[in-house]
């Protein structure tokens, strides 16, 4: 029987060549604008989109409309791909990977974050032909031209943690409903490929809330960090 991955990402492009095969299809659920299985998700069929709450798991007209910034993206991935992988790339590689990175800096944010879920499918189903992926998508949207910051500024720091406080728990909500969704198939596996350090939400805040210290920012991605906590336990 073939084993469910739910890939809680930023959806996944099944009509990639070597992921068609290995999308999950619910055989109770037809696409018919009625939810079949009577499981709160109306043609929940390849998986579910948290961040719209439709059936939609990827958006194919972005990557037509994108298509050669969408190929750079992804042979960047290739590329970061066999350096994780221990692999030495040769110096016009090298030199390739960096132009792509200092020519789309702001592309690379908002298309990798898009895409992510693409990579992390591909890896999931290498060399395993007995899984089937279930997309889940909680981050990412198609929509964007930039990466939006996600704690805009409000004029104080106790006011910042309040926003804070709001982001992560509009975050525990959304695990919640995705909790919700997984408990209706049969998922043997769940691939989360995504988090931040503190360093990493220090540098996310001082991009996008200018004016305080450093040592302001450690002090708000510690707490941010303290505070996602409450996601990790869901």
């Amino acid at each position: 029987a073939p084993v469910n991955i739910a890939i809680v990402d930023s959806g996944v492009d099944f009509s990639h060549s070597k992921l068609s095969s290995f999308a999950f299809n619910n055989s109770k659920e037809s696409p018919n604008g009625r939810d079949d299985d009577s499981n709160g998700f109306i043609d929940d069929i390849n998986g579910w989109n948290i961040v719209k709450d439709t059936n939609k798991v990827f958006n194919p007209e972005f990557v037509k409309t994108n298509s050669s910034i969408y190929k750079e993206i992804i042979r960047a991935f290739e590329l970061i791909g066999k350096l994780d992988g221990g692999q030495q790339i040769s110096p016009d590689e090298k030199a390739e990977l960096m132009g792509i990175i200092n020519n789309n800096s702001d592309a690379l944010d908002v298309f990798g974050t898009v895409v992510h879920g693409t990579h992390c499918a591909g890896i999931s189903t290498q060399n395993n032909p007995a899984v089937k992926v279930v997309a889940v998508k909680m981050l990412g949207n198609e929509e964007a031209t930039e990466i939006p910051n996600p704690i805009p500024d409000s004029g104080g720091w106790e006011n910042l943690e309040q926003q804070i406080e709001k982001l992560i728990d509009d975050s525990s909500k959304e695990f919640q409903y995705m909790t919700k969704f997984l408990n209706t198939q049969n998922i043997k596996v769940i691939n989360a490929s995504w988090g931040m350090n503190e360093l990493n939400a220090a540098n996310m805040f001082k991009a996008g809330l200018p004016g305080y210290t450093d040592e302001e920012y450690a002090k708000l991605a510690k707490y941010y960090q303290k505070r996602n906590y409450k996601i990790a336990s869901l």
